[in-house]
């Protein structure tokens, strides 16, 4: 039983239902829409989808692949780094919520699978020293031989399953803009498909073009708790002083219509101590919460979802219990690693980006001789962004029986 329909949550289903393994998935919510889900795919994420069996991205799925990456520092131009960087695809953003459709799609056409929408679980069940299953809000009870935890970085599971989460300190969260397509023309043609980080006035927020329409989406960083009520035209302003020509001109003259949001982010990072009980599971953000810095979740979220197919097939195929429980440790095992080293290079290129944002006579100093530091904080940027996108190996395949 799988708890959670995104990322981690759909993989994991379709990878047990192409093996003739039974699986319900369940979901709290009646659609797989949200009002933020992550959207980039990395090399590591394509990675995993062709483990998952799609050599590429389905054309049914809007994408649109970067053409590189951008930082203006107090208007001038620290950083300009092209797609693809390294080995494999450029970076790519995708509509998520249309992804999962496909994979639950595939996962569909196994007489296996079953799928529930719009069904709470409130609860596990116990069967002696197991976990045996879950409650329902409506008082049904569901037996199972796993449950598979995708439920997300709020996990109501991990709490019932006594799994700690351990949480780095709260430093930042993002407040999320949408800005409406037909009043930005003049500045998407401008970014020309790159991913644009501003830095200045001691603030800083990134600009892109959203995979599915051509709306922007605009992320600005705060502290958490900060004062940042302010009407539409307000933050119009505010977004416009942080920057220089030609994009400060362009925010002041859209229409505050134009302007929808905020949509608060706290950002949570952590790692649970430990992803498993017996007969219980955690994947994804339940198990290791991700700060957005140079989005990761997606696509750690099927790399979990591989690894711990690759690990429970050969258990759930001499028919679960005590082997069952015996591979549980080894998927925590085999993904900390990666989690580790990737949480690390999150939490240094956060260092960077704040030690730029607070430090008005840094910005000044690199605004003023750009050419002198480029080649200096591009090599930086490059070494850690290449670590990131990578990943660390996958290992063996679980392939199609």
């Amino acid at each position: 039983m799988v708890v959670g329909a995104g990322p981690a949550g759909c993989a994991i289903s379709l990878l047990l239902a192409r093996a003739d393994i039974p699986v319900t998935l369940l979901e709290a919510e009646p659609r797989l829409s949200s009002p933020f889900r992550g959207e980039a795919l990395m090399p590591s994420g394509f990675e995993a989808l062709e483990q998952l069996g799609f050599p590429c991205l389905p054309a049914t799925v809007p994408q649109r692949r970067l053409k590189g990456w951008r930082v203006l520092v107090e208007g001038h131009p620290l950083l300009e780094v092209p797609e693809p960087i390294g080995p494999g695809p450029a970076c790519t953003l995708v509509a998520q919520e249309e992804l999962l459709a496909t994979l639950l799609a595939q996962a569909s056409e196994s007489s296996c699978f079953e799928r529930r929408q719009g069904v709470r679980v409130t609860g596990l069940r116990r069967k002696g020293d197991r976990i045996g299953g879950v409650t329902l809000g409506d008082g049904e009870s569901l037996a199972a031989d796993l449950v598979v935890a995708c439920d997300g970085r709020a996990s109501l599971l991990r709490e019932e399953a006594g799994l700690p989460l351990q949480l780095a300190p709260p430093q930042h969260e993002v407040l999320w803009f949408l800005l409406a397509a037909e009043a930005v023309a003049e500045i998407r043609e401008w970014l020309g498909g790159t991913f644009l980080t501003v830095l200045g006035a001691g603030n800083g927020f990134a600009l892109f073009e959203t995979a599915a329409d051509q709306n922007l989406r605009l992320g600005w960083l705060c502290r958490p708790g900060d004062g940042l009520d302010l009407s539409p035209g307000e933050w119009l302003e505010h977004l416009a002083q942080t920057c220089a020509a030609p994009l400060a001109p362009w925010l002041r003259q859209l229409p505050t219509s134009a302007l929808q949001g905020p949509l608060r982010l706290p950002i949570q990072v952590g790692l649970a101590k430990r992803w498993h009980q017996n007969g219980f599971l955690l994947l994804g953000d339940g198990a290791h919460p991700l700060s957005p810095v140079r989005a990761q979740g997606l696509n750690m979220a099927l790399r979990d979802a591989v690894v711990a197919a690759e690990e429970l097939l050969p258990a759930l195929r001499q028919g679960g219990g005590p082997a069952l429980d015996a591979a549980l440790p080894g998927i925590e095992r085999r993904r900390q690693p990666e989690l580790h080293r990737i949480q690390a290079l999150q939490a240094a290129e956060s260092s960077s980006g704040e030690l730029l944002r607070s430090q008005g006579w840094l910005r000044q100093l690199l605004a003023a001789q750009p050419s002198l530091f480029r080649p200096l904080m591009t090599q930086i940027w490059l070494g850690r962004q290449r670590q990131l996108r990578q990943g660390l190996p996958l290992g063996s395949s679980p392939g199609v029986p």
